[in-house]
């Protein structure tokens, strides 16, 4: 186990960069070649529709292959894309390659979470896997503004992001005969299994209400990250805490994470979605009145914190929801797809809505966006109440 997990850090490392690599890239972009906010916006819808198709296509991969080999596979893309980048002269080429990066992190992600999903304590490693992310979202925009501050081309960073996809595939290589323990029972998840075993019919409400849930928390989660830079720059112009805003968001997920990792068996779940959503509509919408630079910086740290237990812990009860086998495979593809999906419909969105409605009004439309979370929270609430009422009293007739 010990050796999948490190095989699966270093997955969900990379893809908690790749994450974050338009936002952290596009104020130097918009520096160096002019490209407005709203461009920016096309560079991230391009990137997240990219990891649509990843998760999409995975399940169809896995059926011929395994969940190995669709990694080992999607990590020789991840570093032709990401090294494509380098080589990138315009911004149709930027495009092309990052909707590559977008194809390769989707099938990373969700092909990693459903194996490891699907091991001993796979809702405790999923939570560490997270943090793994997390780390990777922190770090890479920190390497981004100390090579501009050293004024190295931020390329150099992207040939380290090669150098570290190589030496994973290379691990594989190296300990494939012990990680395929970890995937014998991939033919199970056979089109032909899946349709006879898991019971679509059945589980509709809940693939419904979750996979919603997953589009809008993304579509929050994935733009306020990545926007970051861009509003704090609209909301305090005079100061250059927005170098350092995406690291303080994900410091906190990390952080959050760690924490919800591990309590994970220990507190009411749903009811920490709930209140997790309210907590993050007060935190977001104190941003708009904050005009110091420090206190901002801890505002968004506040906010990463709150937001860092969401995603894994409503993956995890989604999983459990789900009736038949083959479920950690399917809510695996429908949450992270559906959260893909958000991330970027809503890119096209808040692009826009910086440069044209500013700073303000777009945090009055991130705030609206946490007001249908904590709705749809409180119907996952009210289904799982429902459905634990049914079970204690069927175990009692």
């Amino acid at each position: 186990m010990k050796k999948l997990m490190s095989y699966g850090l270093i997955c969900y490392f990379m893809v908690g960069s790749m994450h974050v690599l338009f936002g952290s890239l596009l104020p130097l972009l918009i520096e160096e070649g002019g490209i407005s906010p709203s461009m920016g916006g096309v560079l991230i819808f391009f990137q997240f529709a990219g990891f649509l198709i990843g998760i999409v296509i995975s399940p169809f991969i896995i059926q011929k292959s395994n969940r190995l080999l669709t990694i080992f596979t999607f990590q020789g893309l991840l570093f032709m894309s990401i090294f494509g980048i380098t080589l990138s002269l315009d911004l149709w080429s930027i495009l092309c390659m990052g909707f590559l990066v977008g194809v390769s992190s989707g099938s990373l992600e969700s092909t990693t979470g459903s194996l490891t999903l699907d091991q001993d304590n796979g809702d405790r490693a999923i939570s560490i896997l997270e943090v793994a992310f997390g780390i990777g979202a922190l770090s890479f925009p920190l390497l981004i503004n100390y090579s501009n501050y050293l004024s190295l081309d931020w390329r150099y960073i992207l040939y380290g992001l090669c150098v570290l996809v190589l030496f994973n595939m290379v691990f594989y290589l190296k300990y494939h005969s012990q990680l395929k323990l970890f995937d014998k029972n991939v033919e199970r998840y056979s089109e032909k299994t899946n349709k006879k075993t898991l019971n679509w019919q059945g589980n509709i409400g809940v693939i419904a209400l979750f996979s919603v849930f997953a589009f809008f928390y993304a579509g929050l989660e994935t733009n306020f990250a990545n926007y970051l830079p861009l509003l704090i720059q609209e909301l305090l112009p005079e100061t250059s805490v927005y170098l350092y805003s995406i690291s303080a968001f994900w410091l906190g997920m990390i952080i959050g994470r760690l924490i919800i990792g591990s309590l994970v068996n220990k507190i009411p779940n749903y009811v920490f979605i709930v209140f997790a959503t309210f907590i993050s509509l007060i935190t977001l919408g104190t941003i708009t009145v904050i005009q110091n630079g420090g206190f901002l910086l801890i505002n968004v740290f506040l906010i990463g914190f709150i937001l860092a237990g969401i995603f894994p812990i409503s993956l995890f009860n989604f999983t459990e929801q789900l009736k038949g086998e083959g479920a950690s495979l399917t809510a695996s593809t429908l949450f992270i797809g559906s959260a893909s999906l958000g991330g970027s419909i809503f890119s096209l969105v808040i692009g826009p809505t910086i440069e044209f409605g500013g700073g303000t009004i777009t945090m009055y439309l991130f705030m609206g966006v946490c007001i249908v979370l904590i709705i749809l929270s409180i119907f996952i609430l009210k289904r799982w109440r429902m459905r634990y009422t049914t079970s204690n009293h069927s175990s009692i007739s």
